[in-house]
C-alpha cells in the first residue's frame, strides 16, 4: 500500500474538492524495533473498534489500495489500481460527486449491493467520459459493481 503516497498527495497536493486536507491523519500499526514492519494497516475489525471507541477525531475512515481485474459490457480485463473506501472516506474529505453520488454509511453493511465511484480519468480513458455512465455495471475480478458516481 503507498500510504506515504497517498498521505503526500492529500497533505500537499489535494485532489479537487478535498475540504481541510491539512486536518487529515494517516493511522497506521507499527512494531518498536521491526523495521521490517515499520508500516501496515488496520484489519477491518480493528478499524471498526477504533471507530467505535476513538473520541479525539471528528471521523476515521477506512481505505486500501488494491490492484484488480477491471473490465466488463465488452471491455477487455486490465489491471486497475482500486481503493477500497469505507462509507465514512467520502464525507470525511468533504468531496462531491462530479456526476452521480459517492458511498454513504448506509452502502457500508452487510448485504448492501456492490457499488463503485470511479475516478474522472478512468471515466475519461477508459469510458469515454459518457454522461449516461451511473447504473453501467463493470466487473471487479468476477463480482458485478454498479457505478453510481464519477469523482470531480
Amino acid at each position: 500500500m503507498a500510504v506515504y503516497g497517498t498521505v503526500d498527495w492529500l497533505l500537499h497536493r489535494p485532489p479537487t474538492g478535498v475540504v481541510e486536507p491539512h486536518r487529515i491523519v494517516d493511522l497506521h500499526l507499527g512494531e518498536i524495533g521491526r523495521p521490517d514492519l515499520s508500516e501496515y494497516g488496520f484489519s477491518y475489525p480493528q478499524y471498526m473498534a477504533l471507530e467505535a471507541t476513538q473520541d479525539a477525531f471528528d471521523a476515521v475512515a477506512a481505505y486500501a489500495k488494491v490492484p484488480r481485474m477491471i473490465g466488463g459490457e465488452g471491455r477487455p480485463f486490465e489491471e486497475v489500481v482500486t481503493q477500497w473506501v469505507s462509507g465514512s472516506y467520502f464525507p470525511l474529505l468533504g468531496v462531491q460527486p462530479q456526476l452521480g453520488r459517492l458511498f454513504t454509511l448506509d452502502d457500508d453493511v452487510d448485504g448492501a449491493p456492490a457499488l463503485a465511484v470511479i475516478s474522472h480519468a478512468y471515466w475519461q480513458s477508459r469510458l469515454g467520459g459518457q454522461p449516461d455512465v451511473l447504473g453501467e455495471t463493470l466487473r471487479v475480478g468476477p463480482d458485478p459493481v454498479t457505478i453510481v458516481g464519477v469523482l470531480p
